[in-house]
């Protein structure tokens, strides 16, 4: 007997307030719901996601704890089972894979069912139907998933030039913010990891205290220190280096832009590079092991070289291995959003990287010239929409305005503030993905944005994903300055 395994969902969208479930009339003839053979070791939500992406062309959420299957024999000595899960789509523009798809169609649960050809669809379809009849569609995309909240509590004492979250003043919240903030999201989020931070970590005088609070507020999880510390702190507290020791920090990136003063200059502060390397040398001291970025364009290309060379007179990679640790150095363009955007004109060329850079660049095979995207992606009829999957994280100023953490903290991509707005309101926004900018982008291929806003002739390197962000900004700036977002 032979077995097959195919995938799919019932796909659903609200529009107008009511629920409309897809359809699709495939080439063959019949009417059926989404799915296709699993290919390979992929797992079941795996190929569902596959085959949606490719019949329809959707980016869905799957809603947790519906899982249902049905057997059938398509042709003799064969079993085949098919597992169909629910998915929410936050669009209803679709593209139908022509070479199976022959028409896509969204319709109101009567409708749906009665246009389906199969019994067994229809009976799957029921059974969505019936698990969503009386569910807060918002309790549903939240269920099972987990929220980071970081929050700009202390700023940052760095304006540097490649950040890609974009420049903000430095104010310290109020009193209790913390709290209040926490106490918006905690009913409807089983785990959340809390930080006091997003651009600076410890920037504070009681960072001891301040991470202990970050615990506390944290909600079936703790918070991460990940390999990130402020070298502004480490070369003026003693006592810094022994708090990493302490909470587990094995190694920490440092990031640098040349020498002195190409350092000082993208910090936004004098004395940076001192800082720095001063950082490097605690650091090694106490056991912990430096990490060196640094970011290159057209400006800085041979100061990076003399970094490299400078890394390698202060026996940075023996020391390190002296007690065990491993210290690398790497080199990058960054993305091209936030204060990053600024740096389009110098960005680094294809034939300007060093030779004795390209083992340090990081991903450079696959790094490819905006030229080469272009005529990648020039005929691309899908949408570049950034998304959370089922780790949600969202960034909180100090004026309590929320973002997501996909791009810069600009006017386009706000979801609300935490002061003005109902919070029920802003998870709606936030598990929906229900932004002006995220609508924007929904209604734009990435063709279309290729032919406005790339340059065929360019040689400048991006890795493809942060060059598709490059051209999504490119047309929400420009929206915004119509008047289109508000």
């Amino acid at each position: 007997m032979i077995r097959e395994k195919s995938c799919g969902a019932v796909i659903f969208a609200e529009k107008n307030g009511g629920r409309l479930y897809l359809v699709e009339r495939m080439q063959k003839g019949h009417f059926s719901l989404c799915k296709g053979h699993v290919e390979g070791d992929e797992t079941e939500h795996g190929t569902a996601s596959r085959e949606i992406r490719e019949e329809t062309g959707l980016d869905v959420e799957f809603i947790p704890g519906f899982r249902e299957t049905i057997e059938y024999s398509p042709y003799e000595n064969c079993m085949k089972t098919v597992v169909f899960f629910l998915a929410y789509s936050r669009d209803t523009a679709v593209a139908a894979q022509e070479e199976e798809v022959k028409e896509i169609t969204w319709l109101p649960y009567e409708e749906a069912a009665a246009t389906l050809t199969f019994d067994s669809d229809r009976e799957t379809l029921r059974k969505a139907e019936a698990y969503l009849h009386g569910e807060n569609l918002v309790e549903l995309l939240s269920r099972g998933r987990s929220l980071t909240v970081a929050v700009d509590m202390y700023g940052c004492p760095n304006r540097c030039r490649h950040c890609w979250l974009s420049h903000m003043p430095n104010r310290k919240t109020d009193d209790g913010a913390d709290r209040r903030i926490l106490d918006c999201f905690r009913p409807y989020f089983d785990k959340i990891e809390f930080y006091s931070w997003f651009r600076e970590p410890d920037f504070c005088d009681d960072y001891v205290a301040r991470w202990e609070r970050d615990k506390e507020l944290s909600v079936n999880t703790a918070p991460r220190r990940f390999e990130l510390a402020s070298f502004w702190r480490l070369a003026r507290d003693p006592g810094y280096v022994r708090f990493l020791k302490d909470v587990g920090v094995g190694c920490v990136q440092l990031t640098f832009f040349g020498l002195r003063e190409t350092t000082d200059l993208y910090v936004g502060r004098k004395g940076a590079f001192d800082e720095l390397l001063r950082a490097t040398d605690i650091l090694i001291e106490n056991g912990i092991s430096p990490r060196w970025q640094a970011f290159i364009d057209r400006e800085n290309r041979y100061e990076i070289v003399k970094l490299l060379s400078l890394s390698e007179e202060m026996k940075l990679k023996d020391r390190t291995e002296a007690f065990g640790g491993t210290f690398r150095f790497f080199v990058h363009a960054g993305s091209c959003d936030g204060e990053n955007r600024k740096l389009y004109p110098v960005r680094i060329r294809r034939g300007e990287v060093p030779e004795e850079l390209i083992p340090y660049f990081l991903n450079y095979a696959e790094n490819r010239t905006e030229k080469e995207l272009c005529e990648k992606l020039k005929d691309d009829r899908s949408s570049f929409v950034p998304h959370n999957w089922n780790d949600i994280v969202v960034y909180v100023a100090n004026d309590y305005d929320l973002f997501f953490n996909f791009t810069h903290t600009r006017k386009e991509w706000r979801i609300g503030n935490l002061m003005e707005d109902p919070a029920e309101e802003l998870v709606r926004r936030i598990v929906q993905e229900d932004i002006p900018a995220l609508g924007k982008a929904r209604g734009i291929s990435v063709g279309e944005l290729v032919t406005r806003y790339g340059d065929p002739d360019s040689e400048r390197l991006f890795e493809e994903e942060d060059y598709k962000m490059y051209l999504l900004n490119s047309y929400l700036e420009e929206t915004a300055e119509r008047n289109d977002i508000r």
